[in-house]
Order: C-alpha cells, then sequence, then structure tokens
C-alpha cells in the first residue's frame, strides 16, 4: 500500500543521494513501484536511473511513465531511440514509432486536447514516419518505407513536406519495387501539384512509353500543352502530340495539333513538314498544294529565298502531278524561277 511504497521511496532517495548507490537506488524503486505502478513521480526517478546504462528495462520505464502522463510524446520518442539504438530491437523500435505516430496524428488533426499541442504533434509526427522509414530501409523492406511515406504524405503537413514524401515513394515504387502503377498514380499526383516537375513528366512519359500507354502519354502531353508557358515549349509538345495521335489512328486530331502549331509559328518547319507528309500520306492532295504555296508565299514574304523556292517547286509538282492543273503548276514554277533558277522550272 502507500505506506509500503513510501518507505521504498525514501529508501531509494538514501541509497540514491547519501550512499551514492544507484543500483540499490534502482532496485528500492522498482519495489517501491509494486504498490503503485502508475506513480509518475517514482517512474520518473527510475527512468533516470536506467538512463545510466540504457536497456530494455529503461524501455518498459518510459513507455510507463508516458502512459501515467497521458501519453508524453517525448518519452515515447526516447523508448523508440533507446530500443533502436541500445537494445538494437527493430521490432520494439516500430512498434513504439507506431504508437507515437498514431498518438502525434490524433492530437494533430483529432479532437484531442493535449499539452503537447498541435505543432509539437506535427513535429513528432514527421520524425516517426522518418524514423520508420530509416528501419523499413534498413531491413530491405523497399515496400513497408513506400506504404509508410504515401501514408505520411496524407497527413496535413505544409505542401512541401508532403511532395517530398510522395516523390521518395514514387522512386521506390518504380526503380525498386518495378510497380509501375502505384508509381504512375504518385507521379501524376506530383504533376496535379505542379504541371512543370521535370521529374514526375520524364517518369510519367518513360514508363507509359515502357508500358504501351499511348493514350495516356497523349492525356499527359495534353495537359503540359495546357501548362505551356512559353510558345518553342507548346510547339514542341504539340508536335509530340501530333504523333501520338497519328499513332492512335487520330489523323484530324494530328493534322489539328499541327495546325494550331501553325496559327502560333506560321513557319514553323517542323511542323510544316510534319504536316506535308501526313497530308502526302492521306491522298489529300488540294490540301498539301495549299499547304505548300501559302508556306512558300509565307516564306517569300519573310525573305528566305532558297526556302521559299523549294516549297514553290513542291506546290508546282503537287499541281502538275497530284491535281493536273497545269496553269496552277506553270504559276508556281514561275515564282521558283523568279526567285532561285533552276532548270525543273525552265521545263
Amino acid at each position: 500500500g502507500t505506506p509500503a511504497r513510501d518507505i521504498q521511496a525514501r529508501l531509494a532517495a538514501w541509497h540514491r543521494d547519501r550512499r551514492a548507490d544507484a543500483d540499490a537506488a534502482e532496485a528500492a524503486l522498482g519495489l517501491a513501484l509494486e504498490h503503485d505502478r502508475t506513480n509518475a513521480t517514482l517512474l520518473s526517478d527510475l527512468a533516470a536511473l536506467q538512463r545510466r546504462h540504457p536497456a530494455r528495462p529503461l524501455v518498459d520505464t518510459l513507455l510507463q511513465l508516458s502512459k501515467a502522463k497521458g501519453g508524453e510524446l517525448a518519452l515515447l520518442r526516447e523508448a523508440a531511440e533507446v530500443a533502436r539504438d541500445s537494445v538494437a530491437d527493430p521490432s520494439l523500435a516500430l512498434a513504439i514509432l507506431g504508437d507515437v505516430l498514431e498518438l502525434a496524428r490524433d492530437r494533430w488533426i483529432g479532437d484531442a486536447k493535449e499539452a503537447d499541442g498541435a505543432l509539437a504533434a506535427t513535429a513528432f509526427a514527421e520524425w516517426a514516419i522518418e524514423s520508420l522509414a530509416r528501419l523499413h530501409e534498413e531491413g530491405g523492406d523497399a515496400k513497408a518505407v513506400a506504404d509508410v511515406l504515401v501514408d505520411g504524405s496524407e497527413l496535413p503537413f505544409d505542401l512541401p513536406v508532403r511532395r517530398i514524401m510522395r516523390r521518395r515513394a514514387a522512386r521506390i515504387a518504380v526503380d525498386r519495387l518495378a510497380d509501375h502503377d502505384r508509381a504512375i498514380a504518385l507521379y501524376l499526383s506530383l504533376f496535379d501539384d505542379d504541371p512543370h516537375d521535370a521529374e514526375a513528366i520524364e517518369r510519367l512519359a518513360a514508363m507509359y512509353t515502357e508500358l504501351a500507354r499511348k493514350g495516356d502519354l497523349l492525356r499527359l502531353r495534353e495537359r503540359q500543352i495546357e501548362a505551356a508557358e512559353g510558345k518553342g515549349e507548346r510547339l514542341a509538345l504539340r508536335l509530340q502530340a501530333a504523333r501520338l495521335y497519328a499513332d492512335l489512328g487520330d489523323s484530324a486530331e494530328a493534322a489539328g495539333a499541327l495546325r494550331a502549331n501553325l496559327g502560333e509559328d506560321a513557319r514553323h518547319e517542323e511542323s510544316v513538314e510534319a504536316l506535308a507528309a501526313m497530308l502526302d500520306g492521306s491522298a489529300s492532295a488540294r490540301e498539301l498544294g495549299d499547304l505548300l504555296s501559302a508556306q512558300a508565299q509565307i516564306t517569300e514574304s519573310a525573305g528566305d529565298v532558297g526556302r521559299a523556292a523549294s516549297l514553290w517547286f513542291r506546290a508546282a509538282e503537287v499541281a502538275e502531278h497530284r491535281l493536273s492543273d497545269p496553269a496552277a503548276a506553270e504559276a508556281h514554277h514561275a515564282r521558283v524561277v523568279a526567285l532561285e533558277p533552276r532548270s525543273a522550272s525552265f521545263d
């Protein structure tokens, strides 16, 4: 009962303070606690003595003390560190870290009103997540590392913290687990937050290509086009989108993407040539002729004589051999001769 507890507590203090016998004091505190196992003062005194030689008894004392104080996170953290570093018991450390994270989460986003406060709980939660990830990493369990990071990223940390966790999990998913579906989902979430995230774009494109998911790659490029801030970036992305539309059998959308490029840069040579090749292959001779002659006129006006002559010549060839329009062919050849005399146009 209480008298026996108090006698042992006073005896522990005498051994500790008067005799400097820490072992005897520790033993006396143990006896005192048999009469009052939740006494925070006794547990605190015992923990102070056990810290001389951190071992499993200290872990147990810290866990009891934390519980006696209503779940003090700092004590749980210390218990986890002792279990991990001194006792070298990863399983025990993982279990305690899980408790730290659960308690911190409840105090952060739950209804519990604790002295630690939301700010402190946030710091403990982040520490627990990193410690869990580290232990799983040391144990060679890559999936568990990814799980911890993904779960952590769902807590209301600041966005940069959540993005770091998701990025690390995504890298593990693709590089170590070959879990493409999970990696894609994680990188897409990063892209949703920031459509200019270079790593997310590169990894998504590589996985879509490897998995022959052209439709998904096309949707990625379309979203990039919407978010693009510079003309050069949009032009390059539309070219890629046009190729994907063509591969998927949608020639109308492919041509539309190329014409959109020309609407933004009327002389964009790669788009001109890609559209010309598409029209040539689809037997759209009239549209091909119109494209070449229009481009020839624009290019000539821009002072690019050599390319303008080549375009007029190609337009003449289409008019003569594909459209059976000798008058148009003659007019186009006349433009070639005026710019850059060629024997084929004289003929």
